[in-house]
């Protein structure tokens, strides 16, 4: 597989465009139905009931995204989150979700395509 030089890095919209395919994907819902305003929990969520408990599996999902990239950025450039601490770093809509894939993309773009299920063509 060529590495991120020779097939070259992305646009923030094309990143931007498969965050929201992956929360499609993690929703179950059409691409087009996502609207960036939308809060996960309330306006997208799947509970799926196992015994006497309501786990909602596409959250974990989600926020495992988000908590491995960001930790994967914060072993790589220390900085570049500033004085935030990486449990403030959280993603609650899917325009939270997306914005920070982009921006997380310009430190780890290889993870960001591998979470992103990004197949280079």
């Amino acid at each position: 597989m060529p590495n991120k030089t020779e097939r070259g890095i992305l646009s923030s919209e094309k990143v931007y465009d498969l965050a929201l395919c992956r929360l499609a994907a993690v929703f179950k819902v059409k691409k087009g139905e996502l609207r960036p305003e939308m809060i996960f929990g309330e306006d997208l969520k799947s509970p799926k009931k196992r015994f006497f408990f309501s786990i909602e599996d596409n959250l974990i999902d989600v926020y495992e995204d988000v908590s491995f990239i960001t930790t994967a950025v914060y072993r790589k450039n220390k900085e570049f989150f500033g004085d935030v601490a990486l449990e403030e770093i959280h993603a609650n809509t899917v325009d939270e979700y997306c914005k920070h894939m982009v921006r997380c993309y310009r430190v780890v773009p290889d993870l960001v395509e591998s979470v992103l299920k990004y197949s280079p063509p």
